[in-house]
């Protein structure tokens, strides 16, 4: 019941808007998530290129050093977990 309460207090103000009002507000929302959402897919970027040299150079570690390849499949796993969490927490999934 609170939240009902909360909702409606929270849409009375929209209420008193124009159609004029409530178009612009809709326009700032969506330019603002947009804008959002190119900052995540820019930021992503160059963890993809980062990634992808992390796994070259891992490569060649553990042909070069064998007993790394053990150490390595432990932290992919845990960095596996970790993004698994990071995007239950965010809602990606």
């Amino acid at each position: 019941m609170r939240h009902r309460i909360l909702l409606l207090a929270a849409l009375l103000p929209l209420a008193a808007c124009t159609d004029q009002q409530t178009a612009s507000l809709q326009q700032a929302a969506s330019a603002a998530i947009g804008s959002a959402h190119q900052g995540i897919e820019q930021a992503s970027a160059p963890l993809g290129k980062l990634k992808q040299q992390a796994s070259a150079a891992l490569g060649v570690a553990t042909v070069l050093n064998p007993e790394l390849k053990q150490q390595v499949q432990q932290l992919k796993e845990q960095a596996s977990a970790l993004k698994g969490a990071v995007e239950q927490q965010t809602g990606q999934r």
